[in-house]
Order: C-alpha cells, then sequence, then structure tokens
C-alpha cells in the first residue's frame, strides 16, 4: 500500500520498460489536488519503452486524475502497452 502524489501510487515508471508477471499492485493510492493519475501504475514514456503486465491481479487502487488501475501516457505513436491474462 502506497500513497504517492506524483501519479503511479504502487509502481511510476519514467522513459524505460516493465514487466510485471504474476505480480500484485493492491490497495494504492495516487493523490494529488491536481490529479495525480495512475493509482496502481503510472507508465510514462515518450520513446520506445513497453508496458506489459501478464498474469497479474491490479485491484484496489485509486487515483483523483486519470487511471485508477493503470495510466499509460505515450508521447509518440505506436503501442505502449500488452495486456493479457490480468
Amino acid at each position: 500500500h502506497t500513497d504517492s502524489s506524483l501519479g503511479g501510487g504502487g509502481i511510476r515508471v519514467d522513459n524505460a520498460s516493465l514487466v510485471l508477471r504474476h505480480a500484485a499492485v493492491v490497495g494504492n493510492t495516487a493523490d494529488f489536488s491536481g490529479g495525480a493519475a495512475g493509482g496502481g501504475v503510472n507508465f510514462f514514456t515518450s520513446s520506445g519503452h513497453r508496458l506489459t503486465i501478464i498474469n497479474s491481479t491490479i485491484a484496489e487502487n485509486s487515483s483523483t486524475g486519470a487511471g485508477g488501475a493503470v495510466y499509460v501516457y505515450r508521447g509518440a505513436s505506436g503501442t505502449a502497452a500488452t495486456i493479457e491474462h490480468t
């Protein structure tokens, strides 16, 4: 359980790749008066990095902004995230 005012209450990733496999991201909060994003996971990239979530549980997370569970921002075109069996 984590509270974050920057976004990504559980996990925050800036311009890097992340693979979550058989992981649990539960009970986190992204809370900021301006609207923090990504209560469970905040993934921000402007390059070729990817977020991959496989066979994982993302539950009971909240955000005052976008993405109570997962928020993905990609500054360039293309696929930024893959979510399977989650």
